[in-house]
């Protein structure tokens, strides 16, 4: 059996790396079975670094040789592997067992016996023994390939089993010796870098990182080639990417492959390649390259070589590189500043390109493509001839598809641009290259919908804002929308409406642009066209509806058009966008404005159809609906003003029909409520209910210089009265909500004693005449009967009160039943108070305190109360809501005055209203 001697430690040492650990085993041959015993115990101690002489431990300590001096000391690396580590270590140790012949692995070398080689390593100074030790680490490093050398440490380990030994080199210090013995073992000392507990001490080893990156600028190409192999080792670890971009590993990758001395060497114009596409993967080196224009400016140097080596595979490691860089917005933004795009250009044309580098190629366009302010200068660069080359003639061939899908993307980023420069494209003939390749009815669904896309983009014009101008001499035919129907749009977009149910509403979307010039207006109103729009009315798209109205809007503006769209499927379709229940502003100006349209055509059967349909009675109802607010509102209102003057004679007889119509409602309504009413209660109530019916009068005051005109041609007083309930239902008759714009003439003919009145709305005239009432002296009280009932007895107390403060006391009141009790009382010294109470028990006192600011004057003499019905109370009190101040006045006797005061401009109103107390 051979034997090794240790080698003691010479003067002078080879010249080494500096280490990555403190070395903790003791060397001296007493301590020989204690090491051994220990190292047998624990074999996950991360020891790396070498053996130190006793007398030098902890010390710095200087080689000197003839050429150079070399400071060494001894550095402490915390790194310990964690478990997820080591198991990492287990599973890599397995996987290369199953590549070998021996999948059960035991290893023929333990800690001590790889040791004497680790002395070696680092202190050896005979370089044949040297060469000899990196041979070996080798060898131990490799998968089953071995190298055969007559060294006799090769003789002694040559039938190690290679996967076994990863642990024990990875305890033993391999690393630092394979790094000191780099130029011996230059071109296998990647391997060592194989298990992640390696490559995790390695990544945060002091220099670990720039030793590598050091390797990279020496003139050996082998040693360049195991330092980017190193690089992709170590990039399995999940945070070693962002560490060597942050130790400038892409600056320094990009001006390695710019050296005039690495285009010979293909393999390593791959590698470099691979490991910059390796770094660009994680999103903070994007952010990293985007912070830095340098590294976006060198590697768009590198494709603006004209000596750009031709290799398929170095080409696309770089375009993937930048693709993936470009996917940070500002990353790209440097590339196209840089003026790359021509470089992309002249690839994507030159003979021998590939499908896959043209894939890349428009790849990396349509990224740019994407931000809007790449766009002027890609077209500066002139990408639309390559482009629409890609897009509308590639050769047959499933990856060829893909690079037809990228180009038609482009230009649909493209075709969003202003109207004059979608005018490029025009002049290049996209349409007929559309039309003439069937892209719109392509058999693939992605061509097929970026197709129908490009094609319904065209026509769009960016400003479409609501309201629009409606005079119909403003339309004018816009330039580029008569190009495209020259150069045969209409019939692609016929083919997209017959045959691709799916694109309709794109299609919808491009007609409702091109119904902004006029020609189309008259082209677009064709039966097919009518029949797919209705079709799409029956969804639930607001939106889509609301295009397909303007569209029918602006169909309705020629008059050729009217006879089409008074189809009854068309007009329901209108009425039901006007009607109440639509809710959308931009729908029902829409459909409004078609109505204008259809109105304004002065063809009888047209607007019988429109008065069939209901349309004048929803227009009149929008006329009334106004919303300064919102222009919007306004616009349609005064739409619907238009189109109710069109049809102003069959408004005026819906206007009297529904007048008519609401009376007999109103006469039915109310005849059936009192008999619900008056059937629920018993006779003593009923009787009791007609006394207090009458126990309450109001009396309202106008002066004459309320109106307009007033003449009066009799000597003395004139009395008679009316029905009230039927005095309110002639004053309404055009609907309460008109009452602001209604004027009204009254006139009394004594001899007919009838009592007259000539209501005026919007020009339609309605006449009311009202039988005056025989007096019933029996069972009728008088107003004056009331007036000396009240007068007859001392007024006891007074109250003027603010009538809003009093309205909301009132409303405190609302939920009582009709006959329900309400006390009215005043004390002299406290407030004014009004008290309910229910047949439940329940009561509700609201106290208006003397010193409260609502009350304008108080005074009484006695503290006196009166009891009145809800009812009697709640009619007294409807002036609240249009009165200033509320004059009321107890008398000895129970008797209740109330007085309303009304400011009519400068003018003021009275109206009157005198109780009578509760008789239950």
């Amino acid at each position: 059996m051979l034997t090794m001697e240790r080698l003691r430690r010479p003067k002078t040492a080879a010249a080494t790396l500096p280490r990555t650990s403190k070395h903790d085993v003791a060397t001296s041959r007493s301590k020989k079975s204690a090491v051994r015993m220990h190292a047998g115990k624990s074999l996950s101690s991360p020891v790396m670094c070498p053996p130190l002489h006793p007398d030098s431990a902890l010390r710095p300590v200087v080689a000197v040789t003839k050429t150079t001096i070399h400071l060494t000391a001894n550095i402490n690396v915390k790194v310990q592997p964690d478990s997820p580590i080591m198991e990492s270590n287990h599973q890599r140790v397995n996987a290369l067992a199953k590549k070998s012949a021996h999948p059960h692995l035991h290893a023929d070398i333990d800690f001590d016996g790889l040791r004497p080689l680790v002395d070696i390593a680092y202190w050896s100074t005979f370089s044949e023994v040297r060469r000899d030790a990196a041979a070996a680490f080798a060898t131990l490093s490799k998968n089953g390939n071995y190298t055969k050398s007559p060294s006799i440490h090769l003789l002694i380990l040559s039938f190690v089993r290679p996967a076994a030994n990863l642990d024990i080199l990875a305890q033993a210090g391999g690393l630092g010796a394979a790094l000191a013995l780099l130029h011996g073992a230059k071109s296998h000392m990647d391997l060592c870098v194989q298990l992640p507990s390696i490559q995790l001490k390695l990544l945060h080893a002091p220099n670990g990182i720039a030793s590598i990156f050091a390797l990279l600028r020496v003139a050996d190409v082998h040693v360049k080639r195991t330092a980017l192999r190193i690089l992709l080792q170590m990039l399995h670890l999940p945070d070693a990417a962002p560490f060597l971009v942050t130790y400038g590993g892409f600056r320094l990758l990009l001006h390695l492959l710019r050296t005039v001395a690495i285009r010979k060497d293909t393999k390593l114009k791959q590698l470099a390649a691979l490991v910059l596409k390796r770094l660009a993967v994680p999103e903070r080196n994007k952010d990293a390259v985007a912070d830095e224009p340098d590294i976006a400016k060198i590697l768009c140097q590198l494709f603006q070589d004209p000596y750009l080596d031709t290799d398929m595979a170095f080409r696309r490691d770089l375009l993937e590189t930048m693709l993936l860089l470009a996917q940070d917005r500002r990353a790209a933004r440097h590339f196209v500043e840089f003026n790359v795009v021509p470089s992309l250009l002249l690839m994507l044309a030159s003979p021998p390109s590939q499908v896959a580098t043209s894939y890349l190629v428009i790849s990396l366009l349509e990224v740019f493509a994407s931000n809007p302010r790449n766009l002027p200068s890609l077209l500066h660069d002139d990408i639309l001839p390559p482009l629409l080359s890609c897009a509308f003639h590639p050769p047959p061939s499933n990856m060829h598809v893909d690079v037809r899908i990228k180009a038609l993307m482009v230009l649909n980023h493209i075709v969003l641009l202003p109207s004059d420069t979608r005018q490029v494209l025009l002049d290049l003939g996209i349409v007929e290259l559309i039309s003439c390749e069937n892209v719109h009815l392509a058999p693939d669904k992605r061509v097929r919908k970026l197709g129908v896309s490009l094609l319904t983009s065209l026509p769009v014009i960016i400003d479409m804002t609501l309201p629009r101008d409606t005079n119909a001499d403003a339309v004018v035919d816009k330039a580029f929308h008569l190009d495209m129907i020259a150069r045969g749009l209409l019939p692609c977009l016929m083919d997209v409406l017959r045959e691709d149910a799916a694109s309709r509403g794109d299609v919808v979307t491009a007609m409702w642009h091109l119904c902004e010039s006029d020609c189309p207006r008259l082209l677009l109103c064709k039966e097919p066209v009518l029949e797919a729009f209705l079709a799409l009315s029956i969804h639930h798209d607001v939106g889509l509806k609301t295009k397909i109205a303007k569209i029918f809007a602006d169909f309705a503006t020629k008059a050729e058009n009217t006879h089409k769209l008074v189809e009854s499927r068309i007009v329901l379709f209108l009425v039901k966008s006007i009607a109440p229940s639509c809710r959308h502003a931009a729908l029902r100006y829409e459909a409004t404005r078609a109505f204008v349209g259809l109105a304004a055509t002065g063809d009888e059967q047209v607007r019988d159809r429109l008065v069939q349909y209901g349309v004048v009675g929803f227009l009149i109802r929008i006329t009334k609906r106004q919303d300064p607010k919102c222009p919007v509102v306004t616009a349609t209102c005064a739409q619907a003003t238009l189109a109710v003057q069109h049809l102003r004679h069959d408004a005026a007889a819906l206007q009297i029909q529904g007048i008519m119509r609401n009376w007999l409602v109103r006469k039915a309504t109310q005849a059936i409520r009192l008999d619900a009413y008056t059937s629920r209660l018993s006779p003593r109530k009923k009787r009791l209910q007609h006394v207090a019916i009458r126990a309450g009068k109001v009396k309202t005051s106008l002066a004459s210089d309320l109106f307009d005109s007033f003449a009066y041609h009799v000597d003395e007083t004139l009395g008679f009265r009316i029905s009230l309930p039927h005095l309110l239902e002639g004053l309404s008759v055009f609907g309460m909500s008109s009452l602001a714009s209604t004027s009204v003439t009254w006139s009394f003919d004594e001899d007919s004693a009838c009592f007259q009145m000539v209501l005026t709305d919007n020009g339609i005239l309605a006449e009311c005449a009202i039988q005056v009432l025989v007096e019933d002296d029996l069972h009728d009280f008088t107003q004056g009967d009331f007036e000396r009932s009240f007068e007859g007895s001392a007024v006891v107390g007074r109250v003027i009160i603010q009538s809003n403060a009093l309205q909301e006391v009132a409303q405190e009141f609302a939920d009582l039943p009709p006959a329900a009790p309400v006390t009215v009382r005043m004390h002299p010294n406290d407030a004014f108070q009004l008290q309910a109470s229910s047949s439940e028990g329940n009561s509700c006192e609201i106290d208006v305190a003397k010193t409260s600011p609502a009350l304008i004057e108080y005074a009484t003499d006695a503290d006196i109360a009166s009891t009145f019905q809800w009812s009697l109370l709640h009619d007294a009190f409807h002036g609240l809501g249009i009165a200033a101040e509320t004059f009321i006045r107890l008398n000895a006797q129970g008797y209740c005055s109330i007085q309303h005061m009304v400011h009519l401009g400068s003018k003021r109103a009275f109206v009157d209203a005198l109780l009578c107390p509760d008789v239950m």
